[in-house]
């Protein structure tokens, strides 16, 4: 187990990655044990496979709010979609991160995450599309609306 401190936030989180980041990358391997190279190359594979968790997590929920708009489908099918989505996504928490896999509160709380995401991305897509397909009837209103020309 680690003895270091876990992150208070996320800019922390990504304070302490790329802080770690550098140290790594000014080490000189030579200087290094094979031992402690050999650790050093597992530990950066498994912060490979956490990152590509992290990336899916985002990425995913931003395409599927994506796609339901520009196939105009309703927002309530998000709900669905993202659900499956955090099923998915916490089975790459436990198989890739060491995650819990059945944990109900885990579960919920990344659904939402996805569901928000999923709902920002459905309707910027959906304020662009209206505004581009529909220019003498609709102009933009900020990032997320359109309203009627007058």
């Amino acid at each position: 187990m680690s003895t270091i401190a876990a992150p208070a936030s996320t800019a922390e989180a990504v304070g302490m990655y790329l802080t770690s980041l550098r140290y790594l990358a000014a080490t000189d391997p030579a200087a290094l044990a094979v031992q402690a190279q050999a650790e050093c190359l597992q530990a950066l594979e498994q912060g490979d496979a956490m990152s590509t968790a992290a990336r899916a997590r985002i990425l995913a929920s931003f395409t599927a709010g994506q796609g339901m708009a520009i196939t105009w489908r309703s927002l309530r099918q998000l709900v669905l979609y993202t659900a499956l989505i955090s099923m998915g996504l916490r089975f790459f928490d436990y198989a890739l991160a060491g995650g819990e896999l059945w944990s109900i509160g885990g579960f919920f709380l990344g659904w939402v995450v996805q569901f928000a995401i999923a709902a920002f991305a459905y309707r910027l897509t959906r304020a662009r599309q209206m505004v581009r397909q529909y220019p003498w009837l609709y102009e933009r209103k900020g990032l997320l609306g359109w309203e009627e020309r007058h």
